[in-house]
């Protein structure tokens, strides 16, 4: 399921997870780009992938 996501955003979010165990609000903003990091995540909800808050700023599985 997850190798079937090509939707820019949620995969980066994905593919970094898969990479580093978890991703954070900073991360997505400064690394990423994304102005709305919570979105980022919500697009990964979208495709049908749970992925959990882990705090207030961390994602992961």
């Amino acid at each position: 399921m997850l190798e079937s996501v090509e939707a820019k955003r949620p995969k980066t979010v994905i593919d970094h997870i898969l990479k580093h165990g978890q991703i954070t609000t900073e991360e997505l903003k400064d690394t990423y780009g994304y102005n709305h990091p919570p979105r980022a995540t919500r697009d990964v909800r979208e495709q049908g992938i749970p992925i959990k808050t882990l705090s207030h700023h961390r994602y992961g599985w």
